[in-house]
């Protein structure tokens, strides 16, 4: 599992995660020491914390190619606290590449809308 923080292009390799794990008490080990590159310590509130995963629209899924997808054809679905690894990986739509890849975003930064907006149509 890779936990990517878009806002500083920094990213945590997770080793091993069982199914079963609540995806919010994966998070904890990371970021319960600080994140040295977040000076303004916003990720260290997790009532702030935002999760997502990037699924592709249905249309997009049919194209034969497999080539990335333009963010447009993309949609973010966050993730919540109550959900398990489990349920993320049986998102409708949600292509699990390689290893599950989740966005981390504080709703304190700035960075969150223009993340966000990004997948906005």
């Amino acid at each position: 599992m890779i936990l990517f923080y878009p806002e500083f292009s920094q990213l945590d390799f997770i080793e091993q995660a069982h199914e079963s794990d609540y995806v919010f008490d994966i998070l904890a080990e990371p970021l319960s020491g600080g994140l040295p590159w977040d000076e303004n310590k916003y990720y260290n509130d997790f009532s702030s914390l935002k999760v997502f995963v990037v699924a592709a629209n249905r249309d997009a899924l049919n194209d034969a190619n497999f080539e990335p997808l333009p963010k447009n054809l993309n949609r973010l679905v966050e993730i919540t606290p109550t959900q398990k690894v489990i349920d993320v990986l049986t998102i409708k739509d949600y292509v699990v590449p390689k290893v599950l890849e989740l966005y981390v975003l504080s709703t304190r930064s700035k960075f969150y809308n223009h993340f966000v907006g990004q997948y906005s149509n």
